[in-house]
């Protein structure tokens, strides 16, 4: 057995849903080959390729015939009973999770309730692999937080982070912090009615600031329909968006004492 493939570890902590159902594949790099050695193609989660995925122990046998081969994961396929929250960049150099990360309370919960939380190839993520009941209508639920259903490769690591479960199996749609987070991201930031600053408590401010959160800064429209929210609530709310509108990547500054009276086309900025 290769340990560096560390299919050994995986064999240990790996959760029995999963080594007994015939969905895993090899893994070069990143990417994913079927047992014979080909990559992955064709109709994701169709009739030929759910035929060529494998059992965890062939699976095994056929990673250490391969020298180009790294290791081995799982296909995420719809109908398997179970879904991968991956939390890209969550881990500080240390290894410690990041307070400020989306998906930080759901971590923290998942580990407590007894769930299988591994770290990813890189170091710096985590997946939680674990049944599911609540549904999505997309992956992304915030920037670095998504959750993976189907037509998905997940390498598999069986690196357990610290306190984590092993062969855990829990249901992550009764964890409160999954369900808070998924609830932001359905409601889109067009919905955000006006508010009167008068009507606004502390306690809504925490709302709020949770809220956004769980919504990505990166589409134009919902950062303008953000803004255009937040514009009635003068500085605080332009102090609100702007701290908001800095986990974009396109964030090109903005002045400190400026407001929400005009947003510039083109760019994540306010204009004072």
């Amino acid at each position: 057995m290769e340990h560096d493939k560390n299919t050994d570890a995986l064999s240990a902590v790996l959760p029995d849903q999963l080594l007994e159902q015939p969905i895993f594949l090899l893994a070069h790099g990143k990417k994913p080959r079927y047992a014979s050695g080909t990559f992955r193609n064709g109709e994701l989660d169709g009739p030929q390729d759910l035929g060529r995925l494998v059992q965890f122990d062939q699976a095994v046998a056929k990673a250490n015939t391969f020298k180009w081969c790294d290791g081995i994961g799982i296909a995420v396929v719809e109908g398997k009973g179970f879904v991968v929250a991956d939390l890209d960049h969550c881990l500080d150099e240390a290894g410690g999770l990041i307070p400020t990360h989306p998906g930080y309370a759901l971590a923290i919960e998942a580990r407590a309730a007894g769930a299988y939380v591994e770290r990813s190839v890189s170091g710096q993520g985590l997946h939680i692999i674990a049944p599911c009941s609540v549904e999505f209508d997309g992956t992304d639920l915030a920037k670095g937080l998504s959750i993976y259903a189907a037509k998905r490769f997940i390498r598999l690591t069986g690196d357990l982070w610290e306190g984590a479960t092993p062969k855990g199996w829990i249901d992550l749609g009764q964890l409160d912090a999954l369900n808070t987070v998924a609830t932001a991201r359905r409601t889109r930031a067009s919905d955000f009615e006006p508010v009167d600053p008068e009507d606004v408590t502390e306690e809504t401010w925490t709302e709020l600031e949770s809220a956004l959160a769980a919504i990505s800064p990166e589409d134009r429209d919902v950062w303008v329909d953000v803004g255009q929210a937040l514009r009635p609530l003068e500085q605080r709310g332009f102090e609100v968006w702007k701290r908001w509108s800095m986990r974009s990547a396109k964030w090109s500054g903005a002045n400190p004492t400026g407001d929400l009276t005009s947003i510039r086309p083109g760019t994540n900025r306010a204009v004072p």
